[in-house]
C-alpha cells in the first residue's frame, strides 16, 4: 500500500516543479514547505517585515558572504548608505532593519 496525504495523492508523485521539494507538500502545493524548509511563524514574521520595509520606500540591501553573515545596509548605492551592521542570523538582521524604518534608531 502507498501511503497518502489527505488529498489522497502518493508521496512519490509530490514533486513541486517550482522548488522541488518532493516529501512533503510545499507551498506552492498548498502546504507549508519552502525549498525543503517549514514555514514557521518566525519565518513569516520575517517576511512580513521584509514587506513593510519595502512599502516604506527605504530603500536596502542585504548581502552574504561565505560565513561572514548577512550584511543589512538602508539607503542605497547612488545616494549613499545610512546604516550598516553585519548579523550571523537574517531575522535578527531583518528585526534590525525594521526598527530602524520603523521607531528604534539605538543600535
Amino acid at each position: 500500500m502507498v501511503e497518502t496525504y489527505s488529498m489522497g495523492v502518493p508521496i512519490s508523485e509530490y514533486r513541486c516543479n517550482i522548488c522541488g521539494v518532493g516529501d512533503e507538500p510545499c507551498v506552492h502545493l498548498g502546504g507549508t514547505k519552502y525549498m525543503g524548509h517549514e514555514l514557521g511563524p518566525t519565518n513569516a514574521d520575517t517576511l512580513e517585515k521584509i514587506q513593510a520595509i519595502y512599502a516604506s520606500e527605504q530603500n536596502m540591501a542585504i548581502e552574504s558572504f561565505f560565513d561572514k553573515g548577512w550584511t543589512f545596509k538602508l539607503g542605497d548605492w547612488a545616494n549613499g548608505f545610512t546604516a550598516e551592521k553585519n548579523f550571523k542570523s537574517f531575522p535578527e538582521g531583518v528585526g534590525w532593519a525594521y526598527n530602524k524604518v520603523f521607531g528604534d534608531t539605538n543600535d
